[in-house]
């Protein structure tokens, strides 16, 4: 009976110091709690396996750990890795003095030569006609020239000049950008009528009765419906979707099938396509002002 006690004490142990060693938070208790070279071990191994989402906390708490034992050149090291890695990253204001000042040294140091490599790979999408991504990038340069740890710097050359050149080619890039395509023409459906004793406006007013769940109009006048031809022998429906993932995909084609069929004819197929793709502008006159638009 000793032996399973102690075997299940020492399991409990093993359990309790090896369940947290791999999460943050077992690192922040770790440092909270002034054992800062246990916390950097589990930062090590968590630095290794963790995903680049949670690299900047990771390497934040390792800074905190470096200075409290000490170890000041790793800590602005790793605080240069955190600024590469995000030239905009702030940590909080709740950080030490000596932290904050860490950081805005660091910056002060990094953000000239940063900005220009911004400011240069901008320049090449502008030069390869890639204009979005052209101004999202000058957008960039622009916001880390505000920065207030670039301070005096960005009021003198070269960045001074950087900033003259970035607004210009921001400008050019948001009117080189080219206008969204115009939505699909809406042609309307498309009926084929052969004969029988089942008329166009029986099938239409069939599916008429049938709703997409998530919008209060039903599928006609939505503009699912691209063809229906009808003959003796059977009635073809061709239909979309308002999306390839529509909860409803099953259903609606379903119902719609189960209408016809209800009106006396039992060879009723109904086909779902996406090319074209639905658009708003295939909405009747009528959805549009069940709608409000």
């Amino acid at each position: 009976m000793r032996t399973l006690i102690l075997a299940v004490v020492l399991t409990s142990g093993v359990l309790a110091q090896s369940e947290p060693a791999s999460s943050l938070d077992a690192a922040r208790e770790l440092y909270a709690s002034a054992q800062y070279d246990e916390a950097l071990e589990v930062l090590g191994r968590l630095s290794a396996e963790a995903p680049s989402t949670e690299q900047q906390s990771i390497d934040l708490y390792r800074t905190l750990c470096l200075f409290a034992v000490g170890r000041r050149d790793e800590a602005d090291r790793t605080i240069e890795t955190i600024i590469a890695r995000d030239p905009l990253y702030r940590p909080g204001d709740e950080l030490s003095p000596r932290t904050q000042t860490a950081f805005s040294d660091a910056r002060r140091r990094l953000l000239p030569a940063i900005v220009q490599q911004q400011y240069a790979e901008a320049k090449g999408a502008f030069d390869r006609k890639e204009y979005e991504a052209a101004a999202a990038a000058f957008n960039y340069v622009l916001a880390a020239l505000e920065d207030r740890d670039i301070g005096p710097a960005a009021q003198q050359p070269p960045l001074s000049d950087l900033r003259t050149l970035a607004t210009g080619f921001y400008d050019l890039s948001l009117k080189a950008i080219p206008p969204p395509a115009p939505p699909p023409e809406n042609t309307g459906t498309a009926i084929t009528f052969r004969g029988g004793p089942i008329s166009e406006s029986q099938v239409v007013a069939a599916i008429s009765q049938c709703y997409d769940p998530e919008i209060p109009i039903n599928v006609y006048d939505l503009g699912l419906i691209y063809g229906i031809d009808i003959d003796e022998s059977q009635i073809a429906v061709r239909m979309t979707l308002t999306s390839e993932g529509c909860p409803s995909a099953r259903q609606i084609p379903a119902e719609v099938k189960q209408r016809i069929v209800a009106l006396g004819q039992p060879n009723v197929s109904v086909d779902v396509v996406f090319d074209p793709p639905w658009h708003p502008t295939r909405i009747s006159a009528d959805g549009k002002a069940k709608l409000g638009l």
